[in-house]
């Protein structure tokens, strides 16, 4: 049996002191003195975690900080990170710039830790079958009243309304399903679909909320069952993997994107509808996490066949379909674009977490200042508010 004297130490100084007998001589000896260190490091780790966390850190930030103490020697990065965290610590500093570059340092690191999702991969997709959820509902909808409204303007026979299998569920099948001989058209028109929120740019300048309401409200069964079919199979695949509020905030900017593209670019006459600028967005999305994040995947090559047999596909889809604008979805794309490198999270990569999001950064600016200018100061300034025909 071996003795070893302890002191207990605060703040430098010695407030108490024990002599303790250990069993197992000089072996027993070097295992207590093993399990002090391994104590001593585990509070230092705990005392690294309150500090970058400027809280009490619990069981999953503690072991973070233990993961980043026993990758230190392969990462710089990661090393001034706890050299920062030390010095933060223990109030250490060599000059009030050295003060702040350090808090700076520690405020990125806390922004990143909030920009990674703790589940990766394992999400539920909300926000996805909720959109598909009010698409469905609402074109439904746009479908059973438009009879009415073909009635109420003269564009239909009225004795045609009234005869078994139009306005009930027989009539929605034939709207998905079109034949011919049938008195009502299996495609909205123009004037009912502006009614309804479609983007018109003689309405744009005074009710720019339509470049919203435009994306809701399809022109018909095909137009809604394309879109639907490409939004679940990206989102679907974006939200598992990063969390509903990462979708969303592609699909806002991006479909955002597609309008003010389709408004600059499109035909002043040409009334715009469609979901299909977001899904652009999402493709974007798609390829900027495949680009960064291609050696964490699990089937690299396939997945990366994938997005360039599904790009050629809807790039040879949208330059060859009628009534398609195509500016929506090269908007869509490049807007798309921005978010995914702001809020993605570059796992394999330290050296892209700090010039990404800001590369993003700059292109959400540039295109949001630009786009807003031209087309509210310029190509929809002054057109004349008629009703479309």
């Amino acid at each position: 049996m071996a003795d070893i004297e302890l002191a207990l130490t605060e703040g430098g100084a010695e407030v108490a002191e024990a002599r303790v007998h250990v069993p197992g001589g000089h072996e027993g000896l070097a295992k207590f003195r093993g399990a002090v260190r391994a104590v001593e490091r585990g509070q230092r780790l705990q005392h690294a975690a309150d500090a970058v966390f400027e809280a009490p850190a619990g069981g999953r930030d503690v072991a973070g900080v233990a993961r980043l103490a026993g990758l230190v020697e392969r990462e710089p990065g990661r090393r001034r990170l706890l050299k920062a965290l030390h010095k933060r610590e223990h109030r250490r500093f060599d000059s009030f710039a050295d003060r702040a570059t350090t808090e700076l340092w520690l405020t990125g690191t806390l922004v990143f830790h909030a920009c990674t999702p703790h589940k990766l991969g394992a999400h539920r997709r909300v926000f996805t079958w909720l959109v598909t959820a009010v698409l469905v509902v609402l074109n439904v909808y746009l479908a059973g009243v438009f009879p009415a409204y073909l009635a109420s303007v003269g564009g239909v026979d009225r004795n045609c309304l009234v005869q078994p299998g139009v306005t009930n569920a027989l009539g929605l099948w034939r709207w998905i399903v079109p034949r011919g001989g049938f008195c009502v058209p299996h495609t909205l028109d123009a004037p009912f679909l502006v009614k309804w929120g479609a983007m018109w740019p003689p309405y744009l300048y005074n009710q720019p909320w339509r470049m919203w309401t435009a994306l809701f409200v399809h022109q018909g069964a095909y137009h809604l069952i394309t879109n639907l079919a490409l939004w679940l199979l990206l989102a679907s695949v974006i939200e598992r993997r990063f969390g509903w509020w990462r979708l969303a905030c592609v699909w806002f900017v991006g479909a955002t994107g597609g309008s003010l593209f389709a408004a600059a670019f499109d035909d002043l006459s040409t009334a715009n509808c469609g979901w299909s600028g977001g899904d652009f967005a999402l493709l974007a999305a798609f390829v900027v996490d495949l680009a960064e994040n291609f050696r964490l995947e699990a089937r690299p090559i396939l997945r990366g066949l994938f997005t360039v047999v599904l790009l050629v596909l809807l790039i040879a889809g949208s330059a060859t379909a009628p009534d398609v604008s195509q500016w929506a979805h090269v908007g869509g794309f490049l807007a798309g674009l921005a978010p995914s490198m702001v809020i993605f999270p570059r796992l394999g990569h330290e050296h892209l977490e700090a010039w990404v999001p800001v590369a993003g950064l700059v292109w959400l600016v540039a295109l949001f200042v630009s786009l807003p200018a031209y087309v509210f100061g310029v190509r929809v300034r002054g057109l004349q508010a008629t009703p479309l025909q």
